[in-house]
C-alpha cells in the first residue's frame, strides 16, 4: 500500500479529464456521458417545508379547514395509500437504477466513454449490492435519529407538560441540534467514502459492498490525515463546480428561453383558435415536460468537464493509496 497525496491528485485528474472529453472531442461521447450522469443521480432529492401562524381571530376558520381536510383524507384514504405506495416504489426503482448507473459512469470514465448497454448488464449485481447497502444505511440512520433525537425530545416534552419555565425542553433542543449535527456529518462522510472509494473497489475487484468496505477501511485508517484533507478538498471542488454549473445553467437557459418562446407562440396560436381547450392543456403539459427533460439533459452534458473531474479526482486519490485499485493514470508520466 502506498499513500494518499490529495494535492498531487489534482493535476492527473485534470489531465485524465482532458483525455476523456477532448482527446478526441466527439459530441456522441458527451451525449453518452451526460445521459449516464443523469441516470446515475436518479433517486436523489431533497425537500423543505414551511408553515404559517394563524391569528387568534382566525382559529375557528382554521379549525373548520382542518376538519374538512381530515374528512377529505378519510374519504380518500385508499387512494392516498395507493399513491404513496406507488411513489415509494418508483423512488426505490430510481434509486436502484442510479446505483447501477454509478458503475456504468465509472466504466465510461475509466475505460470506454461510449459504453452504456453492455456495462449496464454487467454491473447489475454490483449496483444491486450497493442499492441494498443504501437502503440498510438509510434505515440505520433513521433508527439512530429516532433513538438519539426523537425519543429523548418526546420524553422531555411529554414530561414537561408544556411548562414554559421548565429548562428541560431547552436542553432537549440543544441536545437535538448537537447530536443531529454530528449524525448528519458522520452520515455524509460515510456516504462520500462509499460513493467515491468503495464503489471503485467494487468496480475494480468485482466484489460486493461488504468486501468493498473491507478493502477501503484499511486504506482510510492508514491515511487519516489525507482522508480529512480529501474531504476538505471536496468542499473547495464543490464550490468551484457550483460556480461553473451556475454559468452553464445560465448559458443553456438563455438558449432554452428562445426555444420556449417559439413554443409559447405556437401555444398562443392554439389558444387564439380554440380558447382554453383540452388540446391546449395537453400541448402545454407535453411541451413543458419535454423542455424540462431536455434542459436537464443538455445541462448535464455541458457540465461534464466538472463532473468528470470530480469523479476522476476520487479515482486518482484512491489509486495513489492502493495502486492495485488504480483505474486511471495517477501520474502524468503514466498518461
Amino acid at each position: 500500500m502506498a499513500g494518499m497525496n490529495v494535492g498531487g491528485a489534482i493535476t492527473p485528474a485534470i489531465e485524465h479529464t482532458g483525455r476523456v472529453l477532448f482527446r478526441p472531442f466527439a459530441l456522441r461521447k458527451w451525449l453518452a456521458l451526460g445521459l449516464v450522469s443523469v441516470l446515475a443521480e436518479a433517486g436523489g432529492g431533497g425537500g423543505g417545508g414551511g408553515g404559517s401562524n394563524f391569528p387568534s381571530s382566525d382559529w375557528p376558520r382554521a379549525g373548520e379547514a382542518s376538519r374538512m381536510m381530515v374528512g377529505w383524507i378519510v374519504e380518500h384514504i385508499v387512494l392516498i395509500v395507493v399513491g404513496c405506495a406507488l411513489l415509494f416504489l418508483i423512488g426505490l426503482a430510481l434509486t436502484w437504477l442510479g446505483s447501477v448507473f454509478r458503475f456504468v459512469y465509472l466504466n465510461q470514465i475509466a475505460r470506454d466513454p461510449y459504453a452504456i448497454r453492455a456495462p449496464f448488464g454487467r454491473f447489475i449485481g454490483l449496483g444491486t449490492s450497493y442499492f441494498l447497502w443504501q437502503l440498510a444505511f438509510g434505515l440505520a440512520l433513521l433508527l439512530t435519529v429516532g433513538v438519539l433525537i426523537v425519543l429523548p425530545i418526546l420524553a422531555v416534552f411529554l414530561r414537561a407538560g408544556g411548562a414554559s419555565s421548565d429548562v428541560a425542553p431547552v436542553i432537549a433542543i440543544i441536545w437535538a441540534v448537537i447530536v443531529g449535527t454530528v449524525v448528519i456529518l458522520c452520515s455524509c462522510v460515510i456516504d462520500i467514502f462509499a460513493r467515491d472509494f468503495v464503489v471503485t473497489a467494487m468496480f475494480v475487484r468485482g466484489v460486493k459492498i461488504i468486501e468493498g468496505w473491507r478493502i477501503v477501511l484499511p486504506i482510510l485508517r492508514a491515511n487519516v490525515g489525507q482522508s480529512v484533507l480529501y474531504l476538505l478538498m471536496l468542499i473547495v471542488i464543490a464550490i468551484a463546480v457550483g460556480i461553473g454549473a451556475v454559468i452553464v445553467v445560465l448559458a443553456v437557459g438563455i438558449g432554452f428561453l428562445i426555444v420556449g418562446g417559439l413554443f409559447a407562440l405556437i401555444g398562443y396560436a392554439i389558444y387564439s383558435a380554440g380558447g382554453l381547450s383540452a388540446l391546449l392543456i395537453g400541448y402545454i403539459v407535453l411541451m413543458g415536460l419535454a423542455l424540462l427533460l431536455a434542459f436537464v439533459y443538455v445541462v448535464n452534458c455541458a457540465v461534464q468537464p466538472f463532473v468528470v473531474f470530480r469523479r476522476t479526482f476520487a479515482l486518482v486519490v484512491l489509486g495513489q493509496a492502493e495502486p492495485s485499485l488504480a483505474t486511471v493514470p495517477t501520474r502524468l508520466s503514466a498518461g
